[in-house]
């Protein structure tokens, strides 16, 4: 199976977001046990970071973020022609 992760759906992991936090934490844990294959776009890749470090006011934390979730989440490529 392959899914495209969004934006929301990690930040609800990364900043403990109720009521969602559960859900999604599931989500991305089949994900990083690559039972799922998994996709996230370059502008959510940017959008975490800004809003992580925006959130938590650590720079370190939202660089350690995204680097975690590049680990297991494909960053998903446009081709436009």
């Amino acid at each position: 199976m392959k899914i495209m992760c969004d934006t929301n759906v990690i930040l609800d992991v990364l900043l403990e977001r109720e009521p969602f936090v559960e859900d999604s934490y599931k989500l991305l844990k089949l994900c990083e046990e690559h039972k799922i294959e998994s996709f996230v776009s370059a502008s959510s890749v940017t959008d975490i970071f800004y809003l992580v470090r925006k959130y938590t006011h650590s720079t370190e934390l939202a660089y350690k973020a995204v680097g975690k979730l590049l680990e297991f989440l494909c960053l998903l490529r446009l081709k436009f022609f």
